[in-house]
């Protein structure tokens, strides 16, 4: 079993580590640096408050309208049956057009009636799911912001050196515009990511009805599951709303055809709409019973896939954090400048945050898979 924690910590920019100045006003502390095994904890130095991830889901459904309004959306679509159902009791029998077309509203409301506690658990599912990766951009952005800090310290201390050599003329203006611009665009990028997550911190903040400012604390415990594709897709065909739904309105839609043929015949214009309105249900119902089985081996597939390229990315880093730890302690001997040390950090902080990033994504790929849930992206 493997575990891995990680504390986000938030409209702060940490410090990477103790014995080497950054930007930011906090320390982190790394610990257990063998990624491939056993545990591995980040932790960083502040007094306020600490969320766990499980936490801050639940804060959120206890406090975001938007969740509580799939309840509502779901009941109303539900009420929506019996209405019709009322309005059929007290329709005269020789309405019969009006009829037949409550008719057609009635059976296609059905879906919802029947089908509503299924269809309120998929759609929270999926907005806890939505929810869990906002929370977790907010530590992939953190990780990559600390990188970006790494690579600007590097050139800044690059720049310094290019600027010396540039006063005795060892090298060009050219070099040192180029560096200069490439901090420039850096800076720039560093700006532009704290200023996304002070807006999803926003949101979150907004969406679980905290107040003050707090840490994340992710903490994922995985081990490779050996999924089988066609159970993965009997679990998401089992799942499919859509199908279901699709099915049901060309129940309603033949319905009314027959009804349709015996009031106007056959040959009828509006008969043959619905004919055609039948054919195309029929054509999206096997539209969406492909897309389940290309959706089943894409979850599949990329799981595989980040699963070993993590496995593969944790030996990386357990190496650079050895690498660091010795260029460390060759810096304080003497033996080597500082600016090795900062390239090596920019380098390690690159591993890292590529690192972070697939952890977060198993994440996610193991809670479609497990859960059963639709409608994700694949990018």
């Amino acid at each position: 079993m493997k575990k891995r924690q990680l504390f986000c910590f938030l409209l702060i920019i940490p410090m990477i580590f103790k014995s080497i100045p950054c930007f930011g006003i906090n320390n982190v502390e790394y610990r257990d640096h063998e990624f491939g095994q056993g545990h591995h904890s980040i932790y960083a130095e502040r007094t306020t408050s600490k969320k766990t991830l499980g936490e801050l889901v639940e804060s959120f459904k206890r406090n975001s309208s938007n969740y509580q309004q799939i309840d509502i959306n779901y009941e109303l679509e539900a009420l929506n049956y019996d209405i019709y159902l009322q309005q059929l009791d007290i329709l005269k029998d020789e309405d019969f057009i009006q009829r037949i077309e409550l008719e057609l509203k009635k059976n296609n409301s059905k879906y919802y009636k029947e089908n509503k506690e299924e269809l309120i658990n998929d759609s929270k599912d999926i907005a806890e799911l939505e929810f869990k990766k906002k929370c977790l951009s907010l530590l992939i952005n953190d990780k990559r912001i600390a990188y970006s800090n790494a690579t600007k310290k590097y050139l800044k201390s690059l720049l310094d050196i290019e600027i010396i050599k540039f006063n005795r003329g060892y090298t060009t203006k050219t070099t040192i515009d180029d560096l200069k611009t490439q901090i420039e665009s850096i800076s720039s990028e560093i700006n532009y990511y704290n200023n996304i997550n002070e807006q999803i911190l926003a949101d979150i903040k907004l969406e679980t009805g905290i107040k003050d400012d707090f840490s994340i604390v992710f903490e994922y415990e995985h081990k490779k599951s050996s999924y089988d594709r066609n159970i993965v897709q009997a679990k998401l065909a089992n799942r499919n709303n859509e199908t279901t739904m699709i099915k049901n309105s060309i129940d309603a839609y033949e319905k009314y055809l027959i009804d349709l043929i015996n009031l106007y015949g056959p040959e009828d214009t509006l008969v043959q709409q619905i004919e055609l309105k039948i054919k195309s249900l029929n054509l999206d119902l096997e539209k969406s019973k492909n897309q389940i089985k290309v959706y089943a081996f894409q979850v599949v597939n990329q799981y595989n896939y980040i699963f070993d390229t993590l496995h593969a990315k944790g030996k990386a880093l357990d190496v650079y954090n050895k690498k660091y730890l010795d260029l460390s302690k060759q810096y304080k001997k003497g033996k080597i400048p500082l600016i090795d040390v900062y390239k090596l950090s920019m380098e390690k902080e690159n591993i890292e945050f590529e690192y972070y990033k697939l952890y977060c994504d198993l994440f996610i790929y193991d809670e479609i898979i497990t859960k059963g849930i639709l409608g994700q992206s694949f990018e």
